[in-house]
């Protein structure tokens, strides 16, 4: 599978949430990241690149804007538990 990140399953990306220490804010920011790496499939480059000004709301629905590899920008709709 060269060149390709494996999927995470499910299974994985619960076991791998509930180790994180939420109960302090580096702990809310790690879960935070991993959160968004897991719903979006984002690059980490572009994770890493989020600023508050890229979490925006639609009025129902808050959006985040990536800045990805080469450039190009993409919007994604959040879901309510992230």
């Amino acid at each position: 599978m060269e060149g390709k990140t494996p999927e995470i399953t499910v299974k994985q990306a619960r076991k791998l949430m509930a180790s994180i220490d939420a109960t302090n804010l580096v702990g809310l920011r790690d879960r935070a990241i991993i959160g968004i790496l897991i719903y979006t499939a984002a690059r980490v480059g572009a994770v890493a690149g989020l600023r508050q000004r890229n979490f925006y709301d639609l009025g129902d629905q808050h959006c985040l804007r990536f800045t990805e590899k080469g450039g190009k920008s993409r919007e994604i709709p959040n879901r309510p538990d992230i």
